[in-house]
């Protein structure tokens, strides 16, 4: 007899290539397929690189065309689509899609979560939302924060009960078990083989701030010329970090690559992953920096220090202090003996807390409702 699968409606803005969409498609491609089934609604009419790989798969995407303000026209399609489908849980990745989602839901029978990834920098919360979340939470089966950070934030900006949320860390495929040929990627990349390499995966964005890396690796390199800085990844700050580079005459020193599909080999050909941002919610980042065995020097903002424990698997320093940021790096490079130490302690500690059965477990609960 077959047994009745759980269907899933995971609501987002889109699926193009950023941290939320990399945990929806975490979640969808390690999911149990004999118990669950699931689909993605986007919000924003852009199904995006991720989307694609996930149609190329076979799951169902549905593309909406959020309108500006309050848009009723996508409360009644969503609305439609959710009855007509007959899922059994919606979830709602962000709070506009959560707010979508939920109106969407009323009354129709599903059982309705809300993840909350991240946070704007700086923060605040708004008297409006301060008001309706707590009616709203009457209607959510489950709030899920990121991080603990991101916990506390809901409490304290948005006025969401902390009996109602569960902190849920994000995970990833270890994808790191396959070896890469690290001579060759060096040598396409046009990097010594001798280079100590710095290297951060991310979108460039000014909330990422990787101004703050490259001006401390400008002293870095100063002083230890065997040294580089790789920047994987492509955004809209890319124009004016180049420009920054070059101001700096670090152009044969800094390595743009551009997007790119397969992230991970990168991170093999890291000896240290820089994180500058303002502001994160819980760094995908950094976890596959984990996976990889691999420290990171970070910025002390929303989950990093909850990821990487100042001492033993990075080092954690204030935000946009480019003196601390250039003295962590120093000292990272320095000291090999205690980075290759930190590295397995990365290991260790994403296998006991960020993998992906972490994640897709606990996950599974919460939709069968344990």
């Amino acid at each position: 007899m077959a047994t009745h699968k759980v269907s899933i409606l995971h609501v987002t803005f889109d699926m193009t290539i950023g941290g939320v969409q990399q945990v929806i498609r975490q979640i969808i491609e390690n999911i149990d397929g004999e118990k669950f089934v699931s689909e993605i609604a986007c919000l924003d009419n852009e199904i995006g690189e991720l989307g694609m790989a996930l149609s190329n798969k076979g799951y169902v995407i549905h593309l909406f065309d959020r309108q500006p303000g309050f848009d009723w026209i996508l409360v009644r399609d969503l609305r439609r689509l959710i009855k007509n489908n007959h899922y059994q849980v919606i979830h709602c990745h962000q709070y506009t899609p959560y707010f979508y989602g939920l109106l969407a839901s009323l009354f129709a029978g599903v059982k309705l979560i809300f993840t909350e990834h991240g946070r704007f920098y700086p923060d605040y919360g708004t008297y409006k939302r301060k008001l309706l979340n707590p009616v709203f939470s009457f209607f959510t089966e489950q709030i899920i924060a990121i991080s603990s950070s991101t916990k506390d934030a809901l409490v304290q900006y948005e006025n969401f009960s902390p009996k109602k949320i569960r902190v849920i860390y994000n995970g990833v495929a270890d994808s790191f078990q396959q070896k890469f040929d690290v001579s060759r990627l060096i040598e396409e990349l046009g990097i010594h083989k001798d280079m100590f390499i710095f290297g951060t995966v991310s979108r460039l964005q000014p909330i990422k701030n990787q101004k703050l890396m490259i001006n401390a690796f400008a002293r870095i390199h100063e002083k230890y010329p065997q040294t580089h800085l790789l920047i994987v990844g492509d955004g809209e700050a890319r124009k004016e970090l180049e420009m920054l580079v070059s101001q700096l005459q670090l152009e044969s020193s800094v390595t743009f690559t551009g997007f790119q599909k397969d992230p991970y080999r990168f991170y093999q050909i890291f000896d240290i992953v820089l994180l500058s941002s303002f502001s994160e919610g819980l760094s995908m980042t950094l976890i596959e920096a984990m996976a990889a065995s691999r420290p990171a020097v970070v910025t002390n903002v929303g989950g990093n220090a909850e990821v990487v424990t100042d001492g033993e698997n990075g080092l954690v320093v204030e935000s946009d202090n480019v003196p601390l940021f250039t003295n962590a790096m120093e000292k990272s490079l320095i000291n090999q003996i205690d980075l290759k130490v930190m590295g397995e302690h990365s290991r260790k500690k994403y296998l006991e807390q960020f993998s992906i059965e972490n994640m897709v477990e606990k996950m599974m609960s919460i939709y069968i409702g344990k």
